[in-house]
C-alpha cells in the first residue's frame, strides 16, 4: 500500500498516536511516506504535493472550503484530480460513494465493492431492526473524556459525530438541543437529567493521565481504573441511575469517521437495546473487518463495560 501513497498529512499520528504506533509497527515503510502538512491547520504545502506527481488527492469534504480556497488551483494547473470523501457524516449513502471513490481512483473497484458490502449488510442489518424495537428511547449522555473527570469533555447534538450515532441507533441523547454541534455542558445539567446510559468516549491522549484511555496503548485493568474514576470523583455522579445501575461504557474515539465504524453502530444498539441485539459480536465486527480488509493486527481494548 505504501507504494500507491505519493504523501499523507500528520493527522493519524497526531491524532491518533496509538494507531499510529501500532500500523508503523508492523508495516514500518508507513513511516517514510513523505508528509505534506495539513489543510486544515493551513500547513498544507500545495508546490510539495505537486513536486510529488500524484494522480489524485483525497479531502475529506469538511476540508473543502479551506482546501479550495488555499491550494486548490495549484493542483488543478497540474493536473492533479481532488477526490471529496466523507465518513463524518455517519451517513450510509456517503460512506458508499466515498468507498466507491477510492476504489476507482485506484483501480481497486472489485475490493471496493466487497467492503462496501459488508458495511452496507452490517449497517443496514442494525438500523433495520432499530425500526422495529417498539419501547421507550433509553435516554444517553455521551462525552469526550480527553479532559478526565475533572475538567469536562465535548458532548454532542443529534445531528454530529457520536451524537448522530446514537440517534439513529435509538437513542434519547440528553444534550441533543442544548449543544449546536459539540461542545460541554453545564455539570448541573447532567445531573438534573439523570440519564439511563452513560457513555464516556476514550482514545489515546497522554497529555492528561486521567483522561479516557481505550485503543493499542492500554489493557482492560487499567482502562476500568480510568473509566470507574469518572463516575466516584465527580460530584453527584454515585448517585446517578446510570452509575447505580452500572450502565456505564466506553468506546474508542477514532472509530467513527471510519469504513469500520459498522463495529460502532452495533455497540451503541446493543448498549441501547441490549436484548434486541444480543446476537450482535460488535468486537467480532471491528476483528473481521481487520482480517479481511486491513494489513496490521487487531489488538487492544475498544469497547469497554464499567464493570
Amino acid at each position: 500500500t505504501p507504494k500507491v501513497i505519493a504523501g499523507m498529512d500528520t493527522s493519524l499520528q497526531d491524532y491518533r498516536a496509538d494507531m499510529w504506533k501500532h500500523f508503523t509497527a508492523e508495516m514500518p515503510e508507513l513511516a517514510k511516506i513523505p508528509v505534506v502538512g495539513t489543510v486544515g491547520d493551513k500547513t498544507f504545502n500545495a508546490e510539495q504535493v505537486v513536486a510529488l506527481n500524484p494522480d489524485v488527492i483525497f479531502i475529506p469534504v469538511d476540508l473543502k472550503n479551506q482546501y479550495e480556497s488555499d491550494a486548490k488551483q495549484k493542483l488543478d494547473e497540474a493536473g492533479v484530480q481532488t477526490i471529496y470523501i466523507d465518513y463524518h457524516a455517519e451517513n450510509l449513502e456517503k460512506h458508499q460513494k466515498s468507498i466507491e471513490a477510492i476504489g476507482k481512483a485506484l483501480g481497486k473497484e472489485e475490493r471496493a465493492a466487497e467492503i462496501s458490502k459488508f458495511y452496507t449488510d452490517h449497517v443496514t442489518k442494525v438500523l433495520d431492526r432499530v425500526k422495529t424495537i417498539n419501547k421507550p428511547k433509553p435516554t444517553v449522555y455521551i462525552e469526550t473524556g480527553n479532559e478526565g473527570p475533572e475538567g469536562l469533555g465535548f458532548a454532542y447534538s443529534a445531528n454530529v459525530a457520536w451524537g448522530a450515532l446514537a440517534t439513529q441507533v435509538g437513542g434519547d441523547l440528553i444534550t441533543k438541543d442544548v449543544v449546536q454541534k459539540a461542545g460541554p455542558v453545564n455539570p448541573e445539567f447532567i445531573l438534573e437529567r439523570n440519564p439511563d446510559i452513560i457513555m464516556i468516549i476514550g482514545s489515546y491522549w497522554p497529555k492528561k493521565p486521567t483522561s479516557m484511555r481505550l485503543g493499542f496503548d492500554t489493557n482492560e485493568a487499567k482502562s476500568q481504573a480510568l473509566l470507574k474514576a469518572f463516575t466516584t470523583e465527580r460530584e453527584g455522579w454515585p448517585e446517578l441511575k446510570a452509575v447505580q445501575s452500572k450502565n456505564v461504557f466506553s468506546t474508542h474515539h477514532g472509530l467513527p469517521r471510519e469504513v469500520y465504524d459498522v463495529a460502532v453502530f452495533e455497540y451503541l444498539a446493543k448498549t441501547f437495546y441490549p436484548e434486541e441485539f444480543k446476537d450482535v459480536d460488535p468486537e467480532g465486527t471491528l476483528k473481521e473487518f481487520y482480517d479481511k480488509f486491513l494489513p496490521f493486527s487487531y489488538g487492544g481494548v475498544w469497547f469497554m463495560h464499567l464493570n
